[in-house]
């Protein structure tokens, strides 16, 4: 499993090294739950490298993306997993065995970390029913129908 706990001290480059390039997403991440001051059981807080890995050589390479992890771009699995190391204990924990899980949609298709337009679940989309419905197209038409009785 991998783990999103903060990296060794010596290995990491910190969140104001990861502005130098990214200033605009550092800037959204702040703003967001998990930018917001969310600690580890550790007490140390949620960084940009306690998803994405350790970022010194990533940094000293100039930016190197072999030297650093994308959880988009990672094994669906193992970016999961990597959420779920944080988050079994939450809502998140009902995400084991489930019809999603099980067709292999990874935890980065609904949320986003950087820039979430809910503040409390990150997600991707401003309405629930919009973001389902970019998968679930085959129920947009009955969820919008009006209901006829005779």
């Amino acid at each position: 499993m991998v783990l999103a706990q903060p990296p060794s001290a010596e290995a990491i480059a910190g969140n104001e090294t990861c502005a130098t390039c990214h200033e605009d997403v550092v800037k959204k991440y702040a703003g967001t739950r998990h930018g917001k001051g969310l600690t580890h059981d550790a007490g140390e807080s949620v960084l940009c490298e306690s998803c994405h890995g350790p970022g010194k050589e990533h940094a000293e390479s100039e930016g190197d993306k072999a030297r650093i992890k994308n959880p988009k771009k990672m094994d669906v699995r193992e970016g999961n997993d990597l959420c779920l190391n944080c988050h079994a204990g939450d809502e998140a924990v009902y995400w084991r065995g489930t019809t999603h899980e099980s067709f292999n949609v990874s935890c980065t298709s609904c949320h986003e970390l950087h820039q979430g337009w809910s503040s409390d679940n990150a997600l991707k989309k401003h309405k629930v029913n919009d973001l389902c419905l970019a998968c679930h197209t085959d129920v947009r038409k009955s969820l919008y129908q009006r209901l006829h009785i005779r």
